[in-house]
């Protein structure tokens, strides 16, 4: 299946650790824990809910755009900057493209 995530290769990432990474960024493990169990979640964590998945462990948000892939990945804070660097910045990954290049990179 197209959708399943593969390792990040620029990083030094598996899924094991991206789903650890999840769970210990407090809007993430907001976010996993509504998905989750939503009767036991705010109002508003139940609103923000709806436009995530939980599969496999890790969290996904809905692509509402219908371009690209149908969910896309959410990055933990703590690893953000390193993603952009590999994906926007980073000599391997090509230097500094256009935004249009970085967002379909990121996206991809």
């Amino acid at each position: 299946d197209q959708d399943k995530t593969n390792d990040i290769p620029m990083l030094a990432i598996n899924l094991k650790d991206l789903t650890s990474l999840q769970r210990e960024d407090p809007d993430c493990k907001r976010i996993i824990e509504a998905v989750q169990d939503p009767d036991r979640a705010a109002s508003a964590d139940r609103r923000l809910a709806k436009s995530f998945i939980v599969e496999d462990g890790l969290l996904y948000k809905k692509n509402v755009a219908h371009v690209g892939h149908k969910k896309l990945l959410v990055i933990p804070k703590s690893i953000r900057d390193e993603v952009l660097f590999e994906c926007h910045d980073s000599p391997l990954s090509g230097g500094h493209p256009w935004f249009s290049k970085t967002f379909f990179k990121i996206k991809s």
